[in-house]
C-alpha cells in the first residue's frame, strides 16, 4: 500500500509539472503574438507613404517625367489630395487585438482547479490506504499480563465448600469488566464433582486494583469425596483469563 501511495504522489507531481509547463508555453506564445500585434499597429500608423504629397511622389519617379511642366500644388491642397492605400482586409478594432490575450488569462483558474483536484485525489488515496495493523481487544487481552492471586482460603460447611481470596489486576494488564471466579471440587482421581462461579466484587476491574471474591461450591452428598479444588477466572464472554499464584510463601505458578 505504501508503494501505491508513492506512485499516486509521483503521478500527481508529474501532472502538476506538465500543466505548469503548458501554462508557461501558452503565456509565452500569447506574449509573442501580442508583441507582434503592437509592432504591426506601430508600423501601420507610421507608414511614410501616407504622409507624402502626390506632387512629391510624381517628381520622384525618374526620367520618364523629365521635361514635363509640373505646376506646384499648394501644401494645403496637396494635403487634401493624399494617396490613400486601401487595405485588402479590414483591420480589426483595437479592442479585439487583445481579446485573445484576455482569454489566455483564464488558464490561471483552470490550473488552480486541476491542482486542487490532484490534491483531493492524493488525499483520497492516502485515506484509503489501511494504517498499521493494531491488535483487537481479544489479542490485546491474550498478550496482557495475567491476573495475580494474592490470597486464597477455603472453608467446608454443611454441603458447601466455600473458596475465597483476593485477586489483583496488575499494571501490565488491561482494564477488565465483570470478571468471574470459577471453582471446581475434585475427587481423588481428578474427576470434577461440582462446579460453581461468582463475579468478583469489583465490576470494573482497573489496572493495579485488588478485588475480593467468594465462590460457594455445592457438594452435598459428595462432601466426603472432595480431595481438592481448582480455581480459575473467566471474562464476561466466557473466555479463560490466565492468572498467577502470588500468595506469600508459595512459588509463583501460572494457572488457567
Amino acid at each position: 500500500m505504501t508503494t501505491l501511495l508513492i506512485l499516486v504522489t509521483v503521478v500527481s507531481l508529474a501532472m502538476t509539472t506538465g500543466l505548469f509547463l503548458l501554462v508557461v508555453k501558452l503565456r509565452r506564445e500569447e506574449r509573442l503574438r501580442s508583441d507582434a500585434r503592437v509592432a504591426a499597429l506601430l508600423e501601420w500608423s507610421a507608414d511614410p507613404a501616407a504622409e507624402r504629397p502626390a506632387a512629391a511622389r510624381i517628381g520622384a519617379q525618374g526620367p520618364p517625367w523629365d521635361g514635363l511642366h509640373v505646376t506646384p500644388v499648394p501644401a494645403r491642397v496637396a494635403a487634401d489630395r493624399r494617396t490613400v492605400d486601401l487595405p485588402l482586409r479590414t483591420a480589426p478594432p483595437v479592442s479585439e487585438l487583445f481579446a485573445q490575450h484576455q482569454r489566455g488569462a483564464s488558464w490561471g483558474p483552470r490550473i488552480a482547479v486541476a491542482a486542487g483536484a490532484l490534491a483531493v485525489l492524493a488525499g483520497i488515496a492516502f485515506t484509503a490506504l489501511p494504517g498499521p495493523a493494531t491488535p483487537d481487544g481479544g489479542t490485546l487481552a491474550a498478550t496482557a499480563a495475567p491476573l495475580q492471586l494474592l490470597t486464597l482460603r477455603h472453608a467446608a460447611g454443611a454441603g458447601t465448600l466455600t473458596v475465597s481470596g483476593i485477586v489483583q489486576n496488575p499494571n501490565g494488564g488491561v482494564p477488565r469488566r465483570h470478571v468471574v471466579a470459577t471453582a471446581s471440587a475434585l475427587a481423588e482421581d481428578g474427576s470434577v464433582l461440582a462446579t460453581a462461579r461468582a463475579p468478583i466484587d469489583i465490576a470494573a476491574f482497573g489496572l493495579g486494583e485488588e478485588s475480593p471474591f467468594i465462590v460457594a461450591i455445592p457438594v452435598s452428598g459428595a462432601a466426603g469425596a472432595v480431595a481438592r479444588y481448582r480455581l480459575g477466572f473467566r471474562a464476561q464472554d466466557g473466555s479463560v483469563i490466565a492468572h498467577v499464584d502470588r500468595r506469600a510463601g508459595t512459588e509463583p505458578l501460572a494457572q488457567k
